[in-house]
């Protein structure tokens, strides 16, 4: 398994990419200047299945502005 890391900036600006990379196998770590704070896996077949959409609460304007 490759592991990649990225910085919140990189992320942002290349998600489609990343995003690729992730399809084929890899995992990103997501990195807050040093700190790492989240992974991006792919989800399996058998993953997938136990996924459930659900609608947003609250309004977009309720969240925190970056």
């Amino acid at each position: 398994m490759v592991m990649t890391k990225a910085g919140v900036a990189q992320l942002k600006a290349n998600l489609s990419a990343y995003l690729r990379r992730v399809r084929q196998g890899e995992t990103v770590t997501v990195m807050d200047r040093e700190t790492p704070v989240a992974r991006i896996v792919a989800v399996d077949a058998a993953g997938a299945s136990g996924l459930r959409v659900r609608p947003a609460r609250g309004k977009l304007a309720d969240l925190p502005r970056p």
